[in-house]
C-alpha cells in the first residue's frame, strides 16, 4: 500500500489524496484509522518547511493559498518507510499527511482496530441510543 507510482496528480488547488486512503468519517482521529491498518502516521505543516515571515508576506500580499499549496513540496519525516499520503489545505495551512507501516506488532495492530471501530460506531449512533455514561447523564434515562 502507498506506493509512490500510485500517487495521483495534484488537482487544481494542489492538494491530492494517495488512492489507499481509507474513507475516514468526519472528526474521528486519522492516527487511530492508520493505526487501525496497521501503520503510523505523522503531519508535515507548511510551517514546518518554509519560514515563517515569508508564508506571512506572500498571504499579505495577496498570494491565495492554493498557489502556495502547489509550489509546497513536504519534507519526509525523519526515519525510513515513510510514504506520502496527502496534501490539502485545513484550518491551521497547508499540511501534509506522512504514513509507514506500524513498528509495534501484531496485538498493538488489533488494539488499534478495535478502538477505531469503537469509536466509529459511537461517531455514528444517534444521540438517544448513546449509554448514559456517554451522554453525560448521571446514569438515569428519562
Amino acid at each position: 500500500m502507498f506506493e509512490a507510482d500510485r500517487l495521483p496528480a495534484r488537482d487544481s488547488r494542489g492538494a491530492l489524496w494517495h488512492p489507499d486512503t481509507p474513507d475516514i468519517p468526519y472528526g474521528s482521529s486519522f492516527p487511530a484509522a492508520f493505526a487501525a491498518l496497521g501503520y503510523e502516521c505523522r503531519y508535515v505543516d507548511l510551517a514546518d518547511d518554509w519560514d515563517a515571515g515569508e508564508v506571512h508576506h506572500r498571504f499579505k500580499a495577496g498570494e491565495p493559498e492554493s498557489a502556495l499549496l502547489a509550489q509546497w513540496h513536504p519534507t519526509r519525516p525523519n526515519g525510513q518507510g515513510w510514504a506520502l499520503a496527502g496534501i490539502w489545505a485545513c484550518e491551521i495551512g497547508p499540511t501534509s499527511l506522512w504514513v509507514r507501516p506500524h513498528r509495534s506488532g501484531l496485538i498493538s495492530r488489533i488494539k488499534a482496530q478495535w478502538a477505531f471501530r469503537s469509536n466509529v460506531e459511537a461517531a455514528t449512533r444517534p444521540e438517544s441510543r448513546l449509554p448514559p455514561q456517554q451522554r453525560g447523564r448521571s446514569g438515569a434515562v428519562g
